[in-house]
């Protein structure tokens, strides 16, 4: 029987088995999530839990190898009130742009050419434009990032979902996230815990203003072009945004493989590309 390394992850693997993954493709993934509160019911590692699995599938389906999960992120705020223990854990923009540069560069010195970020929480993407592109212009490599959630936008597993609009069934620790987590490990899911809550719009906004869901932006006038940046707790007291009581296993891992098929499909016309790097050495490894 040919060989094969026995795991597709970097961090379970020495180094004569990390080349045997290059010799078949120059393509590398790094799972990017959160360390934060999902309410009474829900595990503060739901985020990066979710895409773990998620990658784990693409990678199996396309022996495409992953760097181990990288479970913190930008989550100001889901820190809740001090001494409260919610157990969020947020790093700073710039801590999260240096972080996920050095990671990818480190990677790239190694000899990847494609890196491939797949990011388990919306908040980081709002800010990760800058080591994407840093990454790009100091070293050639072909960077990605792929974002395998949903929250507005449902097309894609909007059939699997029973929820309606006002339910808002792919926000925070509601059916999607509750189903993909009893999908995961049901024992982690404490059900009893739960409760169905819509977002209210923060006290010390005006009537005027409404906060429909957990996106950044309110209504006004009946436009989304106002944004005031808030607290999660100042708009939903329980941490839930929608109706957790809809979530199910088998919804949980339809949604997971559907993602995963997804990136899975991405991959392989990714793998058509081709990318030169132009420095490969991490030479400003210790700059300070």
């Amino acid at each position: 029987m040919a060989y094969h390394p026995v795991s597709n992850c970097i961090g379970e693997l020495a180094w004569p088995d990390i080349q045997w993954f290059q010799k078949k493709s120059d393509i590398v993934m790094i799972p990017v999530a959160s360390l934060e509160q999902h309410s009474a019911h829900l595990p503060t590692l739901c985020d990066s839990l979710r895409v773990d699995n998620i990658t784990k599938r693409i990678s199996k389906a396309t022996d495409v190898p992953y760097y181990p999960l990288i479970w913190t992120g930008y989550s100001p705020h889901h820190l809740k009130a001090p001494g409260k223990g919610w157990g969020s854990v947020t790093v700073r923009p710039t801590t999260f742009n240096d972080l996920m540069y050095d990671v990818g560069r480190s990677a790239i010195h190694h000899g990847w050419n494609k890196i491939l970020y797949v990011f388990g929480h919306a908040s980081n993407a709002k800010i990760a434009d800058p080591f994407l592109r840093k990454l790009r212009y100091d070293t050639g490599a072909f960077i990605g990032l792929y974002k395998p959630y949903s929250e507005r936008d449902l097309h894609y597993i909007r059939d699997i979902l029973t929820g309606s609009v006002e339910d808002t069934p792919g926000w925070h620790s509601a059916e999607m996230e509750t189903s993909e987590m009893l999908a995961v490990n049901e024992e982690w899911v404490h059900m009893d815990r739960a409760v169905k809550e819509h977002t209210h719009t923060p006290a010390w906004l005006p009537e005027a203003f409404e906060k429909e869901d957990g996106a950044a932006d309110v209504k006004f006038l009946g436009e989304r072009f106002m944004v005031f940046p808030m607290e999660h707790m100042e708009f939903t007291d329980s941490g839930v945004i929608g109706d957790p009581f809809a979530g199910t296993k088998e919804k949980g891992e339809q949604i997971l493989q559907r993602y995963a098929d997804y990136g899975i499909k991405a991959i392989e016309e990714i793998k058509k590309v081709k990318a030169e790097v132009r420095v490969r050495e991490f030479d400003n490894r210790c700059d300070w």
